[in-house]
């Protein structure tokens, strides 16, 4: 049972960046996108990111983090708009192209980076009384 546990992280992740992929697309002009592709694009971002992470990691040189971040941003609107840019539409129907999958993915990026930062400073963690 305690191994299920552990998934539960793995597999809220995805589904919280699908959820964030429409969101963004709803903000974006009202750009359509199936919940299929945005649960698809949630879990290769997941993986890209896990794979980026642990290539940084086992390298025994780590990037700064500075550095790390913007080289994940980069990587993030590119698999954004070889991913979204032939699945996404416009209201009209018309496929959005690779600028604007890199677009809808960069605005689903600032949503998780403004949630990630609201967190910081709301939620106290570690703090003691």
């Amino acid at each position: 049972m305690s191994g299920f546990i552990a998934l539960v992280p793995l597999l809220l992740v995805p589904l919280l960046y699908a959820v964030l992929v429409k969101l963004a697309a709803r903000l974006l002009r009202r750009m359509q996108l199936s919940w299929k592709h945005a649960l698809l694009f949630g879990l290769i971002a997941l993986v890209v990111g896990a794979i980026g992470t642990v290539a940084n990691q086992s390298t025994g040189r780590v990037l700064p983090a500075l550095v790390a971040g913007l080289l994940g941003v980069a990587i993030q609107l590119v698999v954004g708009g070889w991913y979204l840019g032939p699945r996404a539409r416009t209201a009209s129907g018309e496929l959005i192209g690779f600028g604007r999958g890199a677009l809808l993915s960069l605005v689903a990026f600032g949503i998780v980076f403004a949630i990630g930062i609201a967190a910081a400073f709301l939620l106290p963690v570690g703090k003691q009384p």
